[in-house]
């Protein structure tokens, strides 16, 4: 593919995009990250760009209807396995809306993130959004509530019962649950939260907690529910 077919260098000159890496230690997005206690080696080849909603805002008026005077914003690649990346998710670090905004630029990839690192002849985890999935070995991050689980595992020909889905740590929340019993029916592992833990996500606990990625992976582990003792255990949790 040329330089000029490659729809990924377009969108570089019309992000902006600045590797990570090549950013001061200064800069507003690496203070961002390590404020999340994100392990910067984790995100070197992410990117930072101020313009995402512009040219969102720019393809799709009618969606993007209101103006930001800026909108900073670390920049997460989808790679596929050749490392081709296929789109884009760019995360706020500023209070604006929406939260996370993607642009994809190959419609055959559902929205994952870490395809090019995933062994999927070992246990695969699977977190909503890409934060999260950094803290776990083996582990991708799907974009939209993960409600197209079915979809990536049949995308990455993955077997459920060698799925783990690490849902946040929401018992009261209504999507949750009913996402967490839908998929428990279906056949797939669930980790439910251990009721000690008062936070939301993944990272949360790493902030909070300052668990190596062995802990929170052995953590993850223990507590993993299915069948119908899942159903069980889960009825229980909801009432935590």
């Amino acid at each position: 593919t040329s330089i000029e077919e490659d729809p990924f260098k377009t969108i570089i000159d019309e992000l902006n995009l600045t590797k990570i890496r090549n950013l001061p230690q200064s800069h507003q997005v690496v203070k961002y990250i390590k404020n999340r206690k994100i392990p910067i080696d984790l995100v070197l080849d992410c990117y930072y760009s101020d313009k995402l909603y512009q040219c969102c805002k720019d393809k799709h008026p009618e969606v993007f209807k209101e103006n930001f005077k800026t909108d900073t914003r670390l920049i997460f690649p989808f790679r596929d396995k050749s490392n081709k990346i296929f789109g884009l998710s760019g995360r706020t670090i500023e209070y604006a809306t929406p939260k996370y905004l993607t642009i994809k630029l190959d419609n055959d990839y559902p929205k994952i993130y870490g395809l090019e690192k995933l062994n999927p002849h070992k246990t695969v985890y699977i977190t909503e959004g890409q934060i999260d999935s950094l803290f776990i070995d083996n582990c991708l991050g799907v974009i939209g509530a993960m409600g197209s689980v079915d979809q990536v595992c049949e995308f990455c020909g993955l077997n459920k019962s060698n799925v783990v889905l690490v849902v946040d740590n929401e018992p009261r929340n209504k999507e949750t649950c009913k996402f967490i019993k839908k998929n428990l029916e279906k056949g797939y592992n669930i980790f439910l939260w251990p009721k000690d833990y008062k936070i939301k996500d993944i990272n949360e606990l790493f902030e909070k907690y300052e668990l190596t990625r062995e802990q929170i992976k052995d953590m993850i582990d223990k507590n993993v529910v299915n069948g119908t003792i899942g159903l069980i255990k889960f009825s229980n949790w909801r009432k935590c």
